[in-house]
Formats: structure tokens, C-alpha cells, sequence
């Protein structure tokens, strides 16, 4: 009895207990105003502090959430300050939130820790996950592109996952690197950015100046980008987020303005033959030349597309100079459709956030597969992070970093040993063949032939085709090869496993001090192979056999400090220090080897080859850099700032003087904190003037990371060692050091314009220079420092904030950014090699006060009507040697080379927007560059005269526009077997490298919280977004971007255009 009673009481008391707990759970609702206009405020977050529960208002402000009394709410909204209410007996509650004007008050990331944006001394600027979450890339290189003034983005390739090459304010080096330093979290980073998943950065800062970079001493001269990863949340209740990406890539540019019309192309290449005819033939009938013309061209050309009318003799009517009436196309095929295919690209990605009192966590895995439209070209990742930090006490916290990631690539025509054997790419076959050549062979009524399983028969220009088509045997362009057969049969595949560890630990103690050490480690394990079949293609050659090379790689980095910082408040005076050391340490290690003559086809293993294929190659190169660093920081009532650091680092790379110096100093002054602004400008938010100074190094050698010793490679002949010496060694050899100075305003008025204005000069001295050697040491070069250039330039970075109430947000953002190289001081030892006051290196004439792409090249002076060659001008000097005119010649060897400006563009920039309103966001990014020049490689093929030869493709600027007899005044020598403009044209060669390009167009819609709520779920977004989706430049088909010293655009891999529909939804 005793026992059912006790029973009953505890089912009581259980009853009683949860009537009451369910009793404290109330529902609480209301609206959430503008403190500033008073107006509803929709898409608010709202959460339960300490739990999962949360939600959002909806269009008109309002919300409705369950919670206990005496917990606390918080409201949070972009651009507003949070606010947490202590919920009561109230369930009926009206929240205003005001705006939150303190934008620099923001934390931002700088060496060796973080500061407020307001107490930073240098130019910083950063881009945040809002801003690199809506691009469907990669890499986050090309993310940046167009957001960021001052930053120079070019990409030799478009191949995915491959990374682009960043410069910030100019080219300062000749023969050192230009590109910028990665840091990861801080730590210096070796691989492949690529490898980071932009699904797990949370901002990318960029240090330009030397008050920013000095603490980074000798690899700071090119600036740095500082890449930090997401990180979880004290007290946050844990948050799933899961990202879904389906798209399509596709060719992103044009094709160039070619012929493509079969009749059009007979037609404009029997002008060319009929040319050659006329030139060799001086005096010989018209009728005698139009129709020997017309016999040359099957002979010239090797097909004929059309089929002809009874009795017709030729192809193009010599009478006319125009196709045979009657004649009818066979074929048309269109060898540039066949080749690039759109591919179908996605990506997930799924993170876990959270965190209680004293821990933070960050989990997160990502899947990407990104197929180019090229086949046999794609990337894929595999990637996972885990980030944790922990409050162990009071005085000591701990944190680890876990990143493991797994990239692979397919590279068509990239090799490891075998670039020369990987020449037959798709981009050189698209880019040239001519429109008369057939992608498939051609039965004599030109339909497909096909084999046994009813697919298409490709053809390769010596025989697949009908005779009635192909009357000569051999086809002019790469005879006896089609890319299909060997692309889809080879392998250029690369695989990078990269392992990332990283801890720390950090303690305070005596109130003001705190000592932190930290230890990383990258190890990146490479596998390279590159296969090309014995059966077609250029490895089918009796001689090869087929090919297998193989790659192995390590790279082994280490990297520890140990930082000791002291703080403290006097009064209005804060004073700040910090010292420091690192150690950096890395490994490379490389071996490959390759063999030929392949027993089984498809087997890709060396024990099914028989004949090596040069000498295997082995190598491992340590480098090390140990550095000592301080800095110290002066901040008086938050309006005056200064702030001193210096660097002594001692590199492995140079060891007879290894040890520099670099330094910097830096103020600024806010002045719209002085009391004539505050009780009389009431429109300025923000106001801060800044200017530095500061040295950094570069120590990035482009050849060698040995330059200070004699370098030799031992070789073997009849058995014997041989030893040649392959590097000529200099003991006082240095890095190239860069003075910087900067000088720059940082503002926000009305609370709507907002941004930067900055103006630096960088000087590089000591460059790295190749200094000529005798001959009787049997070196032409080694590495000196001689010479001295400077960068200048100036930087706009403007914000507007049209619309920034409760309804609707929208933001404009316009950056640009000019930057003038000069040589102030050429090296000494090429005085006497100059010419025209300066040193010809290539296509540029380096000068003292011009930069170093200043281009030095021949100007035509048009067709000579005569004889239909090219001429070209030259300069008329007086018996002292004075130019006092210019006149033509028709012989290339007078020609005179003139200045042409530089390859450097005037101007970059780009012009951004984003907009919010009733749970839609749109957001546009573009890029833009004025200025400058480019070398138009493929132009220049197809309206050269070994085009005809080749059976290449032309442009169509050759129809109207070619010199004839009946032509005179015509704008192009093109004949066949004559290279009529054999002289250098600039103006046929090189054109301007301006552009502009819609790089990425988002829209999205976030559905109502009343929906997800409905469902379970914190937060739906669905989204359409499209990158490279326009791009504009001098000339169709050409691509600026490539490069930034007017190099050659030939059969370049263009960049992917891609179009993807996701969902984002927060559990």
C-alpha cells in the first residue's frame, strides 16, 4: 500500500512539475521599428540567448516567438546595434533598434593579431564571407577581382582550380616576385589557394602599406593577403548550415571575328593565292593570273567543301573571283562547337557552428566538382575543417586548427616532363583550323561516315575522307592527328592531399601582460602523371610508342612564434607593445621520371613500358626564416594614433648576408572627434587622416633559392660523369628593399558616404639584376643588385548608401585605383648597351623616368600599292645624327623602332551593388581596366600570310580589307607563300588592353520566417548567380586579363562562364 502511494505521489508531483514548467512558456510577440524613422523593420533576427530557438520578423516587422520569462531575446539586424530585452510579464513588445554608425569601430585583421579599424594607422581593406559567398569560383583570388582598389588580377589560364596571380600597387621588381604573400589564419600559407574552400573564409584583408606589412619584414614587399577562416561562437546554440550549388560552365568569351561561312573563306583565300600569282608572274595577263589562282587553290587548300555543277572545273570562279555558281555545301562543320561543351558543375558544402561559455567551434565539409567546358579538363575538392578555441580560465586559452583538403586536376596539354610532347592542344585546333576542314570524315556526298557501332569516324586529314572532297591527301594543319582521339585517351592528372595543423596557447598574467605561442604545420603530398596512348595522336609516333611520366612532390612547412604583449590605460593615454619571434622552416621534395614504348595500350604503370625517356630527376630544397619583430602603439582619447614596428629577419636565401632590417612608423589623427567638427558638423560620422613609412624585402626569387653559391648538374656521356656548372653564385647578393609611404583619409558623412582615399609612392632598391659574364666562365649570367624604380599612385575607394532603413537597403561601391611605374636608375652594367637613351630588353625599351614595360617596337606605313608589300617607316637624321624626319621603306632591316607607351594600364577598378528589399537581394560586381597595350598573337595569326599556307583560320577584316590588284589602297599585305609583313607592325601586333566585364550577377530570396518557421527551420535562400557573364574589349575574342606585360595572346585557355542555381538553408 505504502509503495502504490509513493507511486502515486511521484506521478503527482511529475504531473504538478510539468504543468508548471509548460505554464512558464509563454508566447511573446510584437514589432521591431527604426529608431531613426520610426518605420517597420522586416527580415530582423531574433534568438533565444543560450538556445536554439530563433526566428525572424516578417515583411511588416512583425514577430512571434515561444519563450520563458526571464530569458533573454536578441535582435539582431545588419548595419543596427544588437539589443537584448530580459523578457517579463509582457508578451506584447515593441523593439527599436538604432543604426550603428561605428563602422570603424570594427574589428579588422593585422599582423600578428587584430585591431579597430579606427585605431589603424595603414591601409587596410576588407572584404567579408557576405562579399565571396555569392561567387560561384574555386579560389578566392578570383573572387576579389574588382572589389578591392589597388589590386591587379591576371590569370595566364582557365583552367578550375587555378589560382590568379595578385599584384597590389604595381610591379615592383624586374626579376624578383610580384605577387603577393598569403597568409591563412595568420600563418604563412604554401599551397594552392585553391585548396581553400571560399565556403569556410570568413574575410580577406588586404595590407598595401608598410605600416601594415613591415611586421612581415622580407616578404612583405608585395603586400599581403591575410585569408581567415570562420570561427563558432561563444554561448551560440548549434547552427547547421547546408549549401547547394547545380550550374553549368561554359566558354565565358567569344569566338574572334573569324570567317566561318565555307564560301567566304574560298573566296578570301583565292585573293591570297591570286596575290602570289600576280607577284610571281610580273606582267602576265589578268585571266592567265585569276585562273592559275583558281587551279592553285584545291592544291593550296586540300578540300573542297562543296559539291560542284556538271562540268565545273573550279571552286571559285576565276572570271569572278567568287564561288562557282551552282556549287553546293557539303559540310560545315565547326570544329570550335565540336571541341567546347557546357558541363554540368556542383557543389555542397554543410557546416556546424557553435559554442558554450567558455568554447567556440567551427565543423565544416565541402564537396566541389567544376568540369571545364574543355574535355578532359575539370577540378575537384574535397575538403573539411574543424576550428575550436577554448576560455580554459580566466587566464589561459588554447585553440586548434584541422584542415584536411584533396584537390584534383585533369590539365589537358600540362605535363610533368613532357610539355613538348603536348603541343596538339584543343585551344591551338579550335582557335585555327580553317571552316572548310570537317571534324568528322566526309563520305563524297559529305554525310558523316561511321563504323560499326553507328558513331561518327573522325577525321584526320590523310585519307578518312572521301576523294571527291579530299582530292589531295594530307590536309595542311597537323595531318595524320584530331585532338578527340588522343584528349579523351590521354591523362594530365594532378592530385594534392594538403594536411593543415595549427594550436596555440595563450596566458595573461600581471593584468596587463599576455604571452602567446603558436605552431603550424602544412605537409602537401603531390601525385602528378601525365599518359599519352600509343594508338593516335603525337605519342603514336613509331619512335614514342606511347608515354608515361610520373611525378612525385612534398612540401613539408613548419612555422612557430612566441609573442609577448603588454597593454595598459593611463587616463586618456593608452600605450600598447608587443615583441616577438618566428621560425620558419620548409621543405621541398621532388622526384619524376618517364618512359616510352608501351607494351599494352591503356596500362599506366612503368613496368608496361620498356625505353626511359631522359634521366629521372630528383631534387629537395630547404629553405629557412628565422625573424625577431616588435611593435609599439601610442592612442591618446581615441583621436591620435601612433605606432612604430620594426623586423630583423635572417634568410636561408642569401647566406653570406643574410640578416636585414625593416621598419616602419605610422599616425593618424581622427579628426571628427575634435570638438569644432562634433558641435558643428553633425554630417560627419567619420573622419581620419593617416600617413605612414615604412621598408619591407622581397627575397622571392624567381630561379633559384640558392643564389648566393655556384650551382652544377652532373650528366653522363659514354659512361663518364660529366659536371656543368648551371648557376654562377654571388656572396653579396641581397633582397630588393621597397620604401613605402602612404598617406590616406578615411571617411563616412551623413551616414551614407562612406570610403577611402589614398596616395603611396613605393621605391625598390637594390633589384635583382642578371648581370652579363665573360664568356671564358662559361655562364651569360648572374644575379647583382643594380638599379632602382618606384611605384606611385593613387586610390579611390566610395561607398553610398542610397536606401538604409527598415524596408530596403542598397548600397553602391565604385573603387579605382592608378598606378605610374619609373626606373629612376638603370644598372650600371648595361650603360653601354643602351640605345636611344635607354637598354632594348625584347619589346621594351627601358629608360630612366619611362616603367618597364614601355614598348619599343617598328610602325608600319601602310601597303606599299605597287606591289602589295608591307612598308614601314624609318627616321631621317641630318649629318649630326638628328632626327629631323621620317620616310618609308620597303625594306624591314631600315625600319626604325619608336616608343609606344606602356603595356601598364592607366587605370583599374570597379563598380559594385547590392540590394535588399522584402526578402529579395541582388547583388552586381564588375571589373574594369583603362589603358595600356596588348600583344594580339592570334590577330596577328589570322591575318598573317602563313594562315593561307596552314589552311588556318582568318578574319574577316581580310575580306574587304586585304590588298589586291583591284585593292590598291587596301589596309593588309596577305599573300600567299610570302610573309609580306614581315617587318614588326605595331599597329597590325598590338592593340589597347582596356575592358570591362560583368563578373557576377546574384539574385536570391529568402523566404518568410512565418514559412520556415512552419517547417523547422532557421532560415531558405534560393538564389540564381552567373560569373563572367559579359566581357568587353578592344577586340572580340581577346582577353586582356592575361597578362600584365603585353604578352603574346595566343591559343590562350579563356575563362569559364558559370551559370548556377543554389539553396542555403540554416537549421
Amino acid at each position: 500500500m505504502k509503495g502504490n502511494l509513493r507511486q502515486l505521489l511521484t506521478i503527482a508531483l511529475v504531473f504538478f512539475a510539468v504543468v508548471f514548467a509548460q505554464a512558464q512558456v509563454k508566447t511573446y510577440s510584437g514589432v521591431v521599428v527604426s529608431a531613426e524613422d520610426g518605420q517597420t523593420m522586416p527580415g530582423v533576427n531574433l534568438k533565444v540567448v543560450g538556445t536554439a530557438i530563433g526566428t525572424s520578423a516578417d515583411f511588416d516587422g512583425n514577430f512571434t516567438i515561444s519563450a520563458s520569462k526571464g530569458q533573454k531575446l536578441e535582435f539582431s539586424f545588419v548595419g543596427y546595434k544588437n539589443k537584448i530585452v530580459v523578457l517579463g510579464d509582457a508578451t506584447t513588445l515593441k523593439i527599436t533598434l538604432e543604426q550603428d554608425a561605428s563602422v570603424l569601430d570594427d574589428v579588422v585583421i593585422v599582423a600578428y593579431g587584430t585591431a579597430k579599424k579606427k585605431d589603424v594607422t595603414g591601409a587596410i581593406t576588407t572584404i567579408t564571407s557576405k562579399d565571396i559567398e555569392n561567387r560561384q569560383v574555386s579560389t578566392v583570388t578570383r573572387a576579389i577581382e574588382g572589389q578591392v582598389p589597388g589590386i591587379q588580377v591576371t590569370s595566364s589560364t582557365g583552367q578550375p582550380g587555378s589560382d590568379a596571380t595578385i599584384r597590389i600597387r604595381g610591379v615592383g621588381s624586374m626579376y624578383s616576385s610580384n605577387t603577393a604573400m598569403i597568409m591563412l589564419d595568420g600563418v604563412p600559407y604554401p599551397s594552392n589557394v585553391s585548396t581553400i574552400n571560399p565556403d569556410d573564409v570568413e574575410s580577406v584583408t588586404v595590407l598595401k602599406d608598410a605600416a601594415s606589412t613591415a611586421l612581415y619584414g622580407s616578404r612583405a614587399a608585395n603586400g599581403i593577403l591575410m585569408i581567415t577562416t570562420k570561427k563558432g561562437k561563444k554561448g551560440a546554440a548549434p547552427k547547421v548550415s547546408l549549401s547547394v550549388k547545380l550550374g553549368s560552365n561554359s566558354k565565358a568569351l567569344p569566338q574572334y571575328n573569324l570567317i566561318t561561312d565555307p564560301q567566304e573563306y574560298y573566296e578570301t583565300a583565292w585573293k591570297g593565292v591570286r596575290n602570289y600569282v600576280w607577284y610571281r608572274n610580273p606582267g602576265a595577263p589578268d585571266a592567265l593570273i585569276r585562273e592559275a589562282a583558281s587551279s592553285m587553290l584545291w592544291n593550296v587548300l586540300a578540300y573542297n567543301a562543296f559539291k560542284l555543277p556538271q562540268g565545273a572545273q573550279y571552286i571559285v570562279d576565276p572570271v569572278t573571283g567568287k564561288l562557282t555558281e551552282g556549287a553546293q555545301l557539303l559540310y560545315n562543320d565547326s570544329w570550335t562547337n565540336e571541341l567546347y561543351k557546357s558541363n554540368f558543375r556542383q557543389e555542397y558544402n554543410m557546416s556546424i557552428t557553435g559554442g558554450g561559455d567558455k568554447t567556440d567551434y567551427y565543423l565544416s565539409v565541402g564537396y566541389l566538382s567544376d568540369p571545364s567546358y574543355v574535355v578532359n579538363s575539370s577540378f575537384e575538392r574535397i575538403s573539411s575543417r574543424f576550428n575550436i578555441n577554448s576560455q580554459v580560465n580566466d587566464w589561459f586559452k588554447v585553440g586548434a586548427t584541422f584542415s584536411y583538403t584533396r584537390r584534383s586536376s585533369n590539365n589537358p596539354s600540362y605535363g610533368t616532363t613532357t610539355s613538348g610532347l603536348s603541343s596538339n592542344d584543343l585551344f591551338t585546333w579550335s582557335e585555327l583550323m580553317g571552316p572548310i576542314y570537317p571534324f568528322y570524315a566526309r563520305n563524297a556526298d559529305g554525310s558523316i561516315k561511321r563504323d560499326d557501332q553507328g558513331n561518327g569516324i573522325y577525321d584526320y586529314g590523310n585519307g578518312q575522307t572521301d576523294a571527291a572532297i579530299q582530292p589531295r591527301y594530307g590536309r595542311p594543319y597537323r595531318s595524320g592527328y584530331h585532338p578527340m582521339t588522343y584528349m579523351t585517351k590521354d591523362k594530365f592528372r594532378e592530385i594534392y592531399d594538403n594536411l593543415q595543423l595549427s594550436g596555440y596557447a595563450e596566458a595573461k598574467f600581471l593584468r596587463d601582460f599576455k604571452i602567446k605561442a603558436t605552431f603550424s604545420t602544412d605537409q602537401v603530398f603531390g601525385d602528378e602523371l601525365t599518359f599519352q596512348n600509343n594508338e593516335e595522336g603525337i605519342a603514336s609516333q613509331p619512335t614514342i610508342n606511347g608515354l608515361l611520366a610520373k611525378g612525385k612532390s612534398q612540401r613539408s612547412v613548419y612555422n612557430t612564434n612566441q609573442i609577448l604583449e603588454w597593454g595598459h590605460q593611463y587616463g586618456d593615454h593608452r600605450l600598447d607593445a608587443m615583441v616577438g619571434h618566428e621560425f620558419y622552416y620548409q621543405k621541398y621534395q621532388y622526384s619524376d621520371a618517364a618512359m616510352i614504348n608501351m607494351l599494352i595500350p591503356g596500362v599506366m604503370d612503368f613496368t608496361n613500358f620498356i625505353t626511359p625517356y631522359g634521366n629521372p630527376t630528383s631534387y629537395t630544397n630547404p629553405t629557412a626564416l628565422e625573424s625577431y619583430f616588435a611593435r609599439v602603439s601610442y592612442n591618446y582619447k581615441s583621436k591620435y594614433f601612433a605606432e612604430a614596428s620594426v623586423r630583423r629577419d635572417g634568410s636561408s636565401k642569401y647566406r653570406y648576408n643574410k640578416w636585414g632590417t625593416f621598419w616602419a612608423v605610422g599616425a593618424s589623427w581622427r579628426m571628427a572627434e575634435e570638438n569644432f567638427i562634433k558641435n558643428n558638423s553633425n554630417w560627419i560620422n567619420e573622419l581620419k587622416i593617416r600617413a605612414n613609412i615604412g621598408s619591407t624585402g622581397n627575397q622571392e626569387l624567381t630561379k633559384t633559392s640558392y643564389p648566393f653559391s655556384n650551382l652544377w648538374t652532373i650528366g653522363e656521356s659514354n659512361g663518364d660523369f660529366t659536371i656543368t656548372q648551371a648557376w654562377t653564385g654571388n656572396r653579396d647578393l641581397t633582397w630588393e628593399k621597397v620604401l613605402s609611404m602612404d598617406a590616406g583619409v578615411d571617411f563616412r558623412f551623413w551616414n551614407k558616404f562612406h570610403g577611402a582615399i589614398d596616395v603611396y609612392r613605393r621605391v625598390t632598391t637594390d633589384l635583382v639584376f642578371p648581370v652579363p659574364q665573360a664568356p671564358s666562365t662559361g655562364r651569360t649570367e648572374r644575379y647583382e643588385n643594380d638599379g632602382k624604380l618606384a611605384n606611385q599612385g593613387i586610390e579611390l575607394d566610395l561607398n553610398y548608401d542610397i536606401f538604409n532603413n527598415s524596408k530596403v537597403f542598397w548600397t553602391v561601391n565604385f573603387n579605382l585605383a592608378h598606378n605610374k611605374q619609373k626606373i629612376l636608375r638603370m644598372p650600371d652594367v648595361i650603360q653601354d648597351q643602351m640605345v636611344n637613351g635607354g637598354y632594348v630588353n625584347g619589346a621594351y625599351l627601358w629608360k630612366v623616368g619611362k616603367d618597364q614595360y614601355n614598348l619599343y617596337w617598328g610602325e608600319a606605313a601602310g601597303v606599299d600599292p605597287e606591289t602589295g608589300f608591307m612598308m614601314y617607316w624609318k627616321d631621317v637624321l641630318d649629318d649630326a645624327g638628328n632626327v629631323i624626319g621620317r620616310e618609308k621603306t620597303k625594306n624591314k632591316d631600315e625600319q626604325t623602332f619608336y616608343e609606344h607607351g606602356s603595356a601598364m594600364p592607366d587605370v583599374i577598378g570597379g563598380f559594385n551593388t547590392t540590394v535588399r528589399y522584402a526578402g529579395f537581394d541582388l547583388s552586381i560586381n564588375t571589373n574594369f581596366q583603362i589603358g595600356g597595350w596588348v600583344n594580339d598573337g592570334n590577330f596577328g595569326n589570322y591575318t598573317w600570310y602563313g594562315a593561307l599556307h596552314n589552311g588556318w583560320n582568318l578574319s574577316k577584316e581580310l575580306v574587304d580589307n586585304m590588298w589586291t590588284p583591284d585593292n590598291l589602297n587596301g589596309k593588309y599585305s596577305f599573300m600567299y607563300g610570302f610573309d609580306t609583313d614581315e617587318g614588326d607592325n605595331f599597329d597590325r601586333s598590338f592593340v589597347r588592353a582596356s575592358y570591362f566585364n560583368l563578373k557576377n550577377v546574384t539574385l536570391g530570396y529568402t523566404l518568410p520566417s512565418r514559412v520556415t518557421d512552419k517547417i523547422g527551420l532557421s532560415s531558405v535562400r534560393v538564389f540564381a548567380s552567373g560569373e563572367n557573364l559579359w566581357f568587353s574589349s578592344a577586340r572580340r575574342g581577346l582577353d586582356p586579363r592575361t597578362s600584365v606585360s603585353a604578352g603574346s595572346q595566343s591559343f590562350m585557355y579563356s575563362q569559364m562562364r558559370t551559370v548556377t542555381f543554389g539553396l542555403n538553408v540554416n537549421f
